[in-house]
């Protein structure tokens, strides 16, 4: 069941985005943007009705420099809904993520699209942000669920 459900998601997506996407042999889907940013697809293993949006912006170097990205982040993860992703810290891999849980029962293939491109776009300017190594505050209160979505291919 797992495979259907998330092939099945797949399909919708790859139909409107006239890509192919398909799970790989770990039951998730990598998408790779211009080469640079990198979503994963998958469904929770708990709870297969959600499907995870998930992507490493970057690793953060100790310092004052980490402090402020994780103080940023929290106060992006404390604006009120709607809004696109919420911010975790992985310890094991030192990284900043970006993730977003979607149930699928409750949501249509077009949703999931407009989702997956606002999801997009607030990570590619997370990611830019600290690879340049500097945060901008405004992506704290930046709104990124009016993101086009035919603007994720021209990143």
């Amino acid at each position: 069941m797992l495979i259907d459900r998330l092939t099945s998601c797949l399909e919708d997506l790859s139909k409107l985005l006239d890509i192919e996407l398909k799970p790989d042999n770990n039951h998730s889907c990598l998408i790779k943007i211009k080469d640079k940013l990198e979503v994963q697809l998958e469904l929770d293993r708990e709870n297969q009705d959600y499907l995870i949006i998930g992507s490493l912006l970057g690793e953060l170097p100790s310092g004052k420099f980490r402090e402020e990205i994780l103080f940023s982040a929290l106060k992006a993860n404390a604006r009120s809904y709607p809004r696109i992703g919420s911010f975790a810290y992985s310890t094991k891999l030192n990284n900043l993520v970006l993730y977003e849980l979607l149930n699928l029962n409750q949501i249509s293939p077009e949703t999931i699209l407009s989702i997956l491109t606002s999801f997009i776009s607030k990570a590619h300017a997370w990611e830019e942000a600290l690879e340049n190594g500097e945060i901008d505050h405004r992506l704290e209160e930046k709104d990124f669920t009016t993101t086009d979505n035919d603007s994720i291919f021209k990143l």
